[in-house]
């Protein structure tokens, strides 16, 4: 996963960047306000990132639940990148 995230950073680094800067600016309702820096994020990674490239869809057109275990991976592993984003992100409670 490592590689992929340096691969995001290295091909898509404007994009990652004004995602982030989107994210930061709407806590509240960043998953909306976001969508279009998220889909271009999305398109530049899938495009650049041999990691996200999902040649099983391609591959298996007439059968697409084949790539079902792939599709479902992918998006652990996506989802694991944002959770720790956001964590990244908290500040540290002062008591």
């Amino acid at each position: 996963m490592d590689n992929t995230l340096e691969e995001v950073v290295k091909y898509c680094g404007l994009q990652l960047e004004m995602y982030q800067r989107c994210v930061e600016s709407n806590p509240t309702n960043w998953e909306s306000a976001c969508f279009k820096q998220k889909q271009a994020l999305t398109k530049c990674s899938e495009e650049n990132v041999e990691a996200l490239r999902v040649p099983c869809l391609k591959d298996n057109q007439q059968e697409p639940e084949k790539c079902l275990e792939s599709l479902k991976q992918l998006y652990e592993c996506t989802q694991e990148a944002h959770d720790a984003y956001l964590k990244s992100k908290e500040t540290p409670s002062t008591n």
